[in-house]
């Protein structure tokens, strides 16, 4: 059990870490006029490899190792709208496993309608403005297999329709639907199950159009001032963990992810004070099924999330700094008792809390990224680091990044994960701390 548990606590955290870095704002593209058609392919070409220990902690070896060919292509015809596809091969190994794999990422039309901006197919949504940790984000799911020094690529798309309605130069309305669920695919591949624990498929809603998620945004961008107000209301691309199946006799049990309704109101504002840029967002969750102890296990607690930033240049050296928290009105303490279906269902309480942060009513988390340019900005030491002062655990991923040319980057990190007996970065360590070397030419 515990070590399913690790593994799926990495799924659920690394999802954290996917938003856009430096506060890069996670607005829509702007819309860029072509008075003519033409088609611009754009991409790269990269190798990655990530090394870490093994279990016993004596020797080291290849986790992850692979190669890739990302192209983008815009195609446009007039000013009426445009195209865009991203397109991924990917060769090597990956958890002990070789990997060949192609994937379509992103593939959408744009239609550009007088006042309206129409968006429709295979697209990433990303919304909220704060570093590292997006509250507001909940609209299409992430892939947390995937090994990168890029937190962009975790991201996964969905076929989905995003609309927007300029109402003034200022104000805009969006609306997005999305007809059928896909969930974030979790790390199962780093597992290494013990004999009685199998993951069955997952528990989601099927393709009726009442299982649609629906989401709208309000938002006033000003020169000095930008902020949303934005409402979600559908299934969490994050799921729960769910038990499927239970042999009493045996011990074999089934688990499974499984998809729960959720409401979420939330809202978005960056701005600058003086030489200090000011970020923030927050949500209040609201599932549809509230939770009442072990028949709900699996679905969080409605709870309220929230983030506020600070960042600033000095010259060469920028540095962000954030404040985590989330707030649960109605927790309550753990009751397990002695009956070996209650110890079973609270320890699956107890690791869902762990997934969705709720193991304490109130939690602080601070977070810092300095970033120091040397050399003409060719040669770049950075650093995003997490404390939580709830928990006492820690993140660090220090990461140099080396450009001796305009199209080629080298990149060197590491990921590290540290915390107490029974936290979840303890859970996910040892599986998870890492080096990583990243070679890449863009083109």
């Amino acid at each position: 059990m515990i070590k399913i548990i690790k593994i799926l606590l990495t799924a659920f955290l690394i999802t954290g870490l996917g938003a856009q870095g430096l506060f890069e704002s996670a607005t829509s593209a702007v819309k860029t006029v072509e008075t003519a058609g033409g088609l611009d392919i754009t991409g790269f070409v990269r190798s990655i490899v990530y090394i870490n220990e093994t279990a016993n902690q004596k020797e080291y070896q290849l986790q992850s190792g692979y190669g890739e060919l990302c192209l983008k292509l815009r195609a446009y015809q007039g000013d009426g709208g445009d195209a865009f596809a991203k397109l991924r091969f990917r060769s090597g190994h990956e958890y002990g496993n070789s990997i060949s794999e192609f994937d379509v990422s992103e593939a959408y039309v744009n239609a550009y309608l007088w006042k309206f901006d129409l968006r429709f197919g295979k697209q990433i949504v990303v919304w909220g403005r704060a570093d590292g940790f997006n509250p507001t984000n909940n609209i299409t799911p992430q892939n947390t297999t995937v090994r990168s020094p890029d937190p962009d690529d975790i991201r996964s798309a969905n076929f989905l329709l995003r609309s927007y309605f300029n109402l003034t130069p200022v104000i805009r309305l969006e609306g997005i639907w999305v007809p059928e669920y896909m969930p974030t695919v979790l790390a199962f591949e780093m597992a290494d199950l013990p004999d009685n624990i199998s993951i069955g498929t997952g528990e989601y809603p099927d393709s009726r159009l009442e299982n649609s998620l629906r989401a709208g945004r309000l938002s006033l961008e000003l020169p000095a001032f930008d902020g949303s107000i934005s409402y979600v209301s559908g299934y969490n691309p994050m799921p729960g963990i769910k038990l499927r199946s239970l042999d009493i006799s045996t011990g074999a049990m089934t688990i499974i992810p499984a998809a729960y309704k959720q409401q979420i109101f939330g809202f978005d504002f960056s701005t600058a004070v003086s030489s200090w840029g000011l970020r923030g967002e927050a949500v209040y969750r609201i599932p549809e099924e509230e939770h009442n102890g072990f028949p709900n296990y699996f679905i969080p607690c409605k709870d309220a999330y929230y983030v506020v930033g600070i960042d600033r240049m000095w010259g060469d050296l920028n540095l962000i700094a954030q404040y985590i928290g989330r707030y649960i009105p109605d927790w309550e303490d753990l009751k397990i008792t002695a009956d070996p279906m209650s110890q079973l269902y609270g320890n699956l309480e107890n690791y869902n809390r762990l997934f969705a942060q709720q193991t304490h009513k109130t939690r602080h988390v601070l977070t810092f990224r300095p970033a120091y340019s040397l050399f003409y900005e060719t040669l770049s030491l950075e650093l995003f680091g997490l404390y939580d002062l709830t928990t006492s655990e820690l993140m660090l991923i220090p990461q140099l990044v080396y450009k001796p040319a305009d199209a080629l980057v080298i990149t060197i990190g590491g990921n590290i994960y540290s915390g107490d007996d029974g936290t979840a970065y303890d859970l996910i360590e040892d599986s998870y701390n890492a080096l990583y070397f990243e070679l890449k030419v863009a083109f």
